[in-house]
C-alpha cells in the first residue's frame, strides 16, 4: 500500500484491475477504492479490547503519639509502596478508620486502655475493617489484658522498644508485602550517660540500622530533655576503606542533623586512621574533633561545663564502665536498635507479648 489509511492502489493492483477492466468503471472503481479502505482500517484497530490489570494499593493506620516512631513507620512503608494515615491519638484514629478502611491497623496501648478498647471495638463493628489485622505495641502487657485483646483480630504485640526487623517481618506477612532489609552486620547502640548521648558502632555500617538511629537521637534528647546536646560516636571492632565511604557519610550526616547540636560537641572516639583522614577532608564535619582516648573526648565535650570542672577524669571511669551495659528495659522508648535476629532469645508467635 502506499500511505497509510489512503484508497488508493499501488502499482501491482492497478495492473490487475487494468487487466480485468481495461475501460474505466467508475461505480467498481469506488467499490475497490472502499473495499481496500476498509481492509487496512480493520487491519489497524486492534482485534480484542485491551486489558487492564488494577493495582491497589495496600493501606496501614498507626495510632500512636510518638511522632519519632511514626514518622520512622511512615517512611519505611511508604518506601515499600504503602499507603500511610496517621492517628495522633485514639479519636483521631478511629475517624481515620473509618475513612480509609485500612488493611492493617498498628495502635499504641498504652495512648489510654480504654480509647484502644474503645478502637477495637469500633473496628470489630465496621463491617468493612472489622477482618484488618492488628498489631499492638505495649510497654508492658500482662496475660490477662492478651486474653482481652484475643477477640478483635490482634496477631501480634510488640513490647517496647521495638524491634523493627521483627516487626518489618510480621506486617510482611499480614500484608504480603515485601520489605528491604540491610542484612550486612553491624552494632549500632546508642544510650544516654550524664546528658552525653554515646553512640556505639561495630562489626560494619548497616544502613537500616543508621536510618533508625537517626530517630532514635531524637527521641533520647527529647526523654531525656537534654538541652545542649553532646555526642560521642564510638568505633569498634570495625575497620572503614574508600568503599564505605557512602556509609560513613550517612553516619555523621545522621548524627548532625538528628542531634541538631554545633559540630564542635561532637566527637568520634577510634583508632582507625581512615576514619580521621575522612573528617579532616570535609569541609561539612569542620569542627568534629577524632580522638582516641575517652577521657580526652570527655575533656574537650566538658570543658566550660561548671558541673563537670576537675571531674572529667572519674566521670570517664565511670562513664567506661557503663558504656555497653546499660540496660534500657526500663525505658519508655519506642525503638530498639538491637534487631530481633540478634536477640539472645525468641520472640513467642501469635497474639503474645513479643520484642
Amino acid at each position: 500500500m502506499s500511505d497509510f489509511g489512503t484508497a488508493t492502489l499501488d502499482l501491482t493492483e492497478k495492473a490487475t484491475y487494468r487487466r480485468f477492466f481495461p475501460k474505466p468503471v467508475p461505480k467498481l472503481t469506488e467499490f475497490w477504492n472502499r473495499l481496500i479502505h476498509h481492509s487496512i482500517a480493520r487491519k489497524a484497530l486492534p482485534q480484542s479490547p485491551p486489558s487492564f490489570t488494577i493495582v491497589t494499593m495496600k493501606q496501614v493506620l498507626i495510632i500512636d503519639e510518638s511522632p519519632m516512631f511514626r514518622e520512622y513507620l511512615r517512611l519505611k512503608l511508604e518506601d515499600s509502596g504503602i499507603e500511610v494515615s496517621i492517628g495522633i491519638n485514639v479519636t483521631d484514629g478511629i475517624s481515620k478508620m473509618r475513612a480509609v478502611a485500612p488493611d492493617l491497623i498498628i495502635i499504641d496501648y498504652h495512648l489510654s486502655r480504654q480509647g484502644v478498647m474503645e478502637a477495637l471495638r469500633q473496628k470489630k463493628s465496621d463491617l468493612n475493617v472489622s477482618n484488618a489485622p492488628v498489631i499492638i505495641l505495649a510497654q508492658h502487657i500482662d496475660q490477662d489484658r492478651l486474653i482481652e485483646l484475643a477477640p478483635y483480630g490482634v496477631k501480634k504485640v510488640f513490647t517496647k522498644p521495638v524491634k523493627v526487623d521483627t516487626l518489618f517481618s510480621t506486617i510482611s506477612g499480614l500484608l504480603g508485602v515485601s520489605f528491604t532489609i540491610d542484612e550486612s552486620p553491624g552494632i549500632v547502640e546508642a544510650h544516654v550517660n550524664d546528658n552525653i548521648i554515646f553512640i556505639e558502632i561495630a562489626q560494619g555500617l548497616n544502613r537500616d540500622k543508621l536510618d533508625l538511629l537517626g530517630f532514635k537521637i531524637t527521641e533520647l534528647i527529647d526523654l531525656y530533655d537534654i538541652k545542649v546536646p553532646r555526642v560521642i560516636v564510638m568505633l569498634s571492632d570495625i575497620t572503614l576503606s574508600f568503599a564505605d565511604t557512602p556509609n560513613m557519610e550517612k553516619l555523621f550526616d545522621t548524627v548532625v542533623q538528628s542531634s541538631k547540636t554545633k559540630l564542635r560537641h561532637i566527637r568520634i572516639l577510634t583508632t582507625d586512621d581512615f576514619v580521621r583522614k575522612f573528617i579532616k577532608g570535609r569541609k561539612a564535619y569542620d569542627g568534629i574533633e577524632v580522638v582516641s582516648n575517652l577521657q580526652y573526648a570527655l575533656d574537650g565535650l566538658l570543658s566550660g561545663v561548671d558541673s563537670y570542672a576537675g571531674k572529667t577524669e572519674e566521670t570517664a571511669e565511670i562513664i567506661s564502665a557503663r558504656i555497653l551495659q546499660a540496660d534500657n528495659s526500663e525505658d519508655p522508648e519506642a525503638m530498639a536498635l538491637k534487631f530481633g535476629a540478634e536477640a539472645k532469645s525468641a520472640n513467642p508467635a501469635g497474639p503474645k507479648a513479643g520484642g
